[in-house]
């Protein structure tokens, strides 16, 4: 197996370790290569797992699969930060033990939050040390997993208020903990209120913020695709973009909206700077006038502003209520280095303490340790994209890091397995791979959608 240049480090700045082996001898390691492989299948699989009602055991399994390539390589600073985020956890479960958070559905939605970051961690060591054809197939699979939800997200809309038959195991999503039911229950549409009665989109993602964000970063992954030369793969990148970012619209997730906007000018301002001819001018010249335009119109948007939280003030509140007692058991730690690593329930709040924020989740959940350390992945994994003539890896990056804000990164949906996707982008958009792409990851089974079916197609016919 060819190994890629490693997380973390540039050709250009020369401050990392290099290119490291696969295996300890210093030898490629078919092993390595197989378990690259299965990462890619369980990611383009996830939609026929959550079919069959396995969707819950996704990151477990993931953990699983590719927790073998941590001890078998050398880490990276990205692996490293991921480690102490992970060291933190685990120290700080004692603390939240002490302090009665112990129920059993607590230490139950504590491991499925563990095996979140466990799988991220071996995801980043396995696929930091593969070829730039398995990096290649991670894309693809993380694209076919969007498309694929987006499709199974408005299919269920079109049919509402008639439910689908799936999961297979949504008979049963009555007798499972909340975490777990979010995923195997056939409620795909939630009917909300905003000014009116809404329907929000929750697919294959339990939630529908999370669904959102699913499609927000599948809009970016394909926009990246649209630059292949086929006109077959922009007509498919057009139809997978044009979906997801409907079902965008139909999660009426504002954290997931607000994200994808500054994500989608950001890309727009790094492409517009770089062009041959006053690029950095026009640029500037566009952010004036845009500037100037929302000076000039500042009432008119804030009173948008206050009508839209008017119509989210439920939400709002909700989410206000959870914070304040998040910060007041934090304020409860003598020094919040460790925090509570469980999450509690309290009356009065439609979620668990520590929630709707991983930033600030992390410092009830793993302290200020694994606040830093989440803080120091999301700079490596921005600086590392910047290697990328592309905008698209940073702009993923972004997305996460500010859907973080409200958001939570590792309750079970597959938003973390776009910031991997990032970092793979980012590889082999700087080095297109001269080997064939793996035919690890199969052709789609019917339930994945066509669009889907053409992004993860054989042999890489766009990059011809």
């Amino acid at each position: 197996m060819a190994t890629g240049e490693r997380w973390g480090t540039t050709s250009a700045d020369g401050d990392g370790d290099g290119a490291a082996p696969a295996g300890p001898d210093g030898t490629s390691d078919d092993a390595m290569d197989r378990r690259a492989r299965a990462v890619g299948r369980l990611v383009a699989w996830y939609p026929v797992g959550w079919v069959l009602g396995l969707a819950p055991a996704f990151w477990p399994v993931m953990a699983v699969v590719a927790l073998g390539a941590v001890w078998r390589t050398r880490l990276d600073r990205i692996s490293k930060a991921l480690v102490v985020l992970l060291i933190s956890l685990l120290l700080s479960v004692g603390v939240g033990l002490v302090a009665g958070y112990g129920s059993l559905d607590r230490v139950v939605g504590y491991a499925a939050n563990v095996a979140v970051w466990v799988g991220v961690l071996g995801c980043v060591c396995l696929l930091g040390h593969a070829s730039l054809v398995h990096r290649t197939a991670f894309v693809r699979a993380a694209a076919v997993m969007g498309v694929s939800h987006t499709v199974i997200s408005l299919g269920a809309l079109v049919l509402y208020p008639t439910s689908l038959p799936l999961p297979l195991t949504s008979s049963i999503a009555g007798s499972l903990p909340d975490g777990i039911r979010a995923f195997v229950s056939n409620k795909l549409v939630d009917e909300s209120w905003l000014h009116g009665v809404v329907f929000r989109t929750i697919g294959t993602m339990g939630r529908p913020t999370w669904s959102g964000a699913v499609s927000a970063l599948t809009v970016l992954l394909l926009a990246h695709r649209f630059a292949a030369k086929s006109p077959r793969g922009k007509a498919l990148a057009v139809l997978g973009m044009l979906l997801a970012t409907v079902n965008v619209y139909y999660s009426f997730s504002r954290a997931t909206e607000i994200a994808l906007v500054v994500a989608v000018l950001y890309a727009l301002c790094r492409i517009v700077w770089r062009l041959p001819a006053f690029g950095p001018l026009i640029a500037l010249a566009g952010l004036f006038v845009t500037s100037v335009l929302a000076l000039a119109n500042w009432s008119t948007l804030v009173a948008g502003l206050v009508e839209v939280e008017s119509a989210r003030e439920g939400s709002s509140e909700t989410r206000g209520a959870i914070y304040a007692a998040t910060i007041e058991r934090i304020a409860e730690l003598p020094l919040p280095v460790l925090g509570y690593g469980l999450k509690p329930r309290q009356d009065g709040l439609v979620a668990s303490v520590a929630t709707h924020s991983t930033y600030l989740g992390l410092v009830f959940r793993a302290g200020l340790i694994g606040l830093v350390a989440f803080l120091v992945i999301l700079v490596l994994c921005w600086r590392y994209c910047g290697r990328s003539e592309s905008p698209i890896p940073r702009a993923i990056v972004l997305v996460i890091g500010l859907w973080c804000i409200l958001e939570d990164f590792d309750p079970g949906h597959l938003v973390p397995v776009f910031l991997v996707a990032a970092l793979c982008l980012a590889s082999t958009g700087a080095t297109r791979p001269s080997e064939e792409p793996p035919r690890g990851i199969p052709e789609p089974p019917p339930v994945i959608s066509a669009v889907g079916a053409g992004l993860i197609g054989g042999r890489g016919s766009d990059e011809r």
